[in-house]
């Protein structure tokens, strides 16, 4: 009878070992796919993130495009080299750089030097470069602009801003 009994014994206990086995390897599996949910939560998080900061830059942009090129009929000259915040909570900054181009038949090219001006036989152009960068970036990186937009104006003779 005790032999009957030990086996007995030995067939559950067995049978509870490879049940706290299989606890183990479930909670293990449970806990790497929480844990890469939450990854993908975290990255989700912060794409939604850089995209609102992109739409709020383009519109921005825009707004500041528009209030330039209004003004440019009164008299006043868009920015070729300038710099500034936008107003409002969103904490972002623009500049504007300048590059000299030369409108041909041939279509447009950047303008080599100052001295080859009247032999290109075309058109002088100004690319304005406006760049929207954020105060604060999403995740703390500071990379590159959120949003560039260049705009093709008519050189300004002799004056640069």
């Amino acid at each position: 009878m005790r032999c009957a009994d030990s086996s007995w014994f030995d067939a559950h206990a067995s049978r509870r070992g490879v049940g706290l086995l299989e606890v183990l390897l479930a909670l293990t599996l449970l806990g790497s796919v929480a844990a890469a949910g939450m990854t993908v939560r975290s990255r989700l998080v912060r794409a939604t993130a850089a995209g609102h900061q992109r739409q709020v830059a383009v519109e921005a942009a825009d707004a500041l495009l528009t209030t330039w090129w209004l003004s440019a009929e009164a008299g006043r000259v868009v920015p070729r080299h300038g710099s500034g915040q936008v107003a409002g909570p969103d904490r972002l900054r623009w500049t504007t750089t300048t590059r000299k181009m030369v409108l041909t038949r041939g279509g447009l090219r950047p303008q080599a030097s100052q001295a080859n001006v009247g032999s290109a036989g075309g058109a002088q152009m100004d690319q304005v470069r406006l760049e929207m960068w954020p105060m604060d970036p999403v995740g703390g990186r500071q990379g590159g602009p959120v949003y560039a937009v260049d705009v093709l104006l008519p050189a300004v003779p002799g004056r640069v801003q």
